[in-house]
């Protein structure tokens, strides 16, 4: 066998170069098309997990919101109920109103 010429290396690239090229473009296509129905999963997957994380931050900030009124003594007023002792703050006396 003979050492190959310049001419004959270059139709051999040629020739590669004509085959390879659609086997890469298909090869592209289907990993393009895999990775989308991937990703479009996965959208749908990570808009339901953040709804879920979004409705337990909504209730985690009522239950803060609560828990900070119960501590500070603030206490809203109700339509229709009247203010009792407990809605006035005390007095030194602890609520008797007498010193001694």
């Amino acid at each position: 066998m003979y050492p190959m010429g310049g001419l004959e290396i270059l139709f051999l690239a040629l020739a590669i170069s004509i085959v390879i090229k659609p086997l890469s473009r298909a090869a592209t296509e289907i990993v393009r098309a895999r990775s989308e129905g991937h990703k479009q999963a996965m959208d749908g997957e990570s808009r339901e997990r953040i709804e879920a994380l979004e409705e337990r931050v909504r209730f985690l900030e009522e239950r803060q919101d609560f828990t900070d009124k119960l501590l500070s003594g603030r206490r809203e007023p109700r339509p229709g109920l009247p203010e009792g002792p407990s809605s006035k703050p005390l007095d030194d006396t602890g609520g008797t109103g007498t010193t001694t």
